[in-house]
């Protein structure tokens, strides 16, 4: 009977606020979509923007802290469902957690001469999502899934820190905390990547998972969080720590990443997909080393393997499938979806070509913005009804 009236109960709200993953994939996604074309507009001279920050900020904090929170939020509350056995967030309180993103990204857009209130929004997000994550989380005392709490909370921090200081002019503290952001990004996909993407691929293929040693997950975890620690003064304030942190992430991760069965995926989109997206992130750790010793490689090159290649291609991935599993559809995407991963994949190389060759940066930088939108575009077109309409089987959620 409690089943049943869960069941009645749930089916009352409007979709939309069923479960996380359903506001904040679209309206993340929509984020995506409109910021990228907003800043290129701005930095061609199209358009006069007044953010927080200015625009150069803008565009990193909002990737960051906007669309790449947003995603991570929506997946991770609700994973909790699935974890720990108990309802997910929803009806009133989710739509009110969405309410304070929503906020949080329009206050750094239109208050650039009034930060306080994007300072305070940009805490408030991702501290009460930690929150709420940690709620489930105790109650049932699974305490390998804490980890995303301080997480959580350090991106609240550095969100609101690099905000409050690029408003006050100091930009090079306020890169810092972005840098910071990115790696804490990282870190997140570094956990939930080791999770899912060889678990996905066991399951759709005939691979068969060796267990790596324990020590091995927690020293690739380990040296994620010092660098994320670390890059707070900025990647380039301490060259020769950032190198050693990278380096021995570099080596950890490599090794977990494998041992995935990348080698099984490449007749499945929906692995695939995921398989090179977070190819990027061993990619972006060593650059990230090359950087620390030599000019030729930038620390843009860096940021946007982690950034476009790493994080929006792995986000379009998961999102691809994790929207067809909890609308209650079967894992077989969309026949454009295999279109719009190549395009964001691609959008990754180009974004790190566009600082590796200067001649070419301003058309590349041009193209990778079409190719991003293009994906996106895909991504919405095809999934948008998904995530705002009940489930395909008739299920609440």
């Amino acid at each position: 009977m409690m089943q049943i009236d869960i069941q009645d109960k749930a089916m009352k709200i409007t979709p939309i606020w069923r479960l996380a993953f359903r506001p904040f994939f679209l309206f993340g996604s929509l984020l995506a979509l409109v910021a990228i074309p907003l800043w290129l507009a701005s930095f061609f001279g199209m358009l006069q923007l007044n953010p927080v920050g200015g625009t150069l900020f803008w565009h990193g904090h909002e990737m960051i802290f906007g669309f790449g929170s947003a995603i991570i939020v929506g997946f991770l509350l609700t994973a909790v469902q699935n974890w720990t056995g108990l309802i997910g967030l929803r009806g009133a309180p989710l739509a009110a957690l969405f309410a304070l993103w929503l906020a949080a990204r329009l206050a750094m857009l239109f208050t650039g001469d009034l930060p306080l209130l994007a300072v305070v929004l940009n805490f408030a997000f991702p501290v009460a999502a930690a929150s709420i994550m940690a709620g489930y989380v105790i109650k049932v005392r699974q305490w390998r899934n804490l980890i995303f709490t301080p997480i959580l909370c350090g991106l609240g921090f550095v969100s609101a820190l690099s905000s409050w200081l690029a408003s006050s002019g100091d930009f090079v503290l306020a890169m810092g905390s972005l840098h910071s952001g990115m790696i804490l990004v990282v870190l997140v996909m570094s956990v939930i990547g080791g999770r899912v993407i060889p678990f996905f691929t066991s399951r759709s293929t005939d691979f068969e998972r060796n267990d790596l040693p324990a020590w091995t997950e927690k020293a690739a975890i380990a040296s994620l969080a010092g660098l994320a620690a670390l890059s707070v003064f900025g990647l380039d304030s301490y060259p020769l720590a950032t190198a050693a942190l990278a380096a021995a992430s570099l080596v950890f991760n490599g090794y977990r990443f494998l041992s995935w069965g990348g080698a099984h995926s490449f007749r499945n989109p929906l692995l695939w997909s995921l398989h090179l997206a977070w190819a990027f992130i061993p990619l972006g750790l060593l650059l990230l080393v090359i950087h620390s010793f030599t000019a030729s490689v930038s620390l843009s090159m860096v940021l946007h393997s982690f950034g476009v290649g790493g994080m929006a291609s792995l986000v379009l991935a998961m999102l691809a499938r994790v929207t067809l599993g909890h609308t209650g559809r079967p894992l077989t995407p969309p026949k454009a979806m295999p279109w719009a991963f190549a395009l964001i994949l691609s959008a990754g190389l180009c974004r790190i070509f566009a600082s590796l060759l200067p001649a070419f940066y301003l058309p590349l930088l041009l193209v990778t913005g079409i190719l991003w939108s293009l994906a996106f575009i895909i991504f919405l077109s095809n999934y948008g009804k998904m995530l705002v309409t009940a489930r395909a089987d008739g299920r609440a959620g």
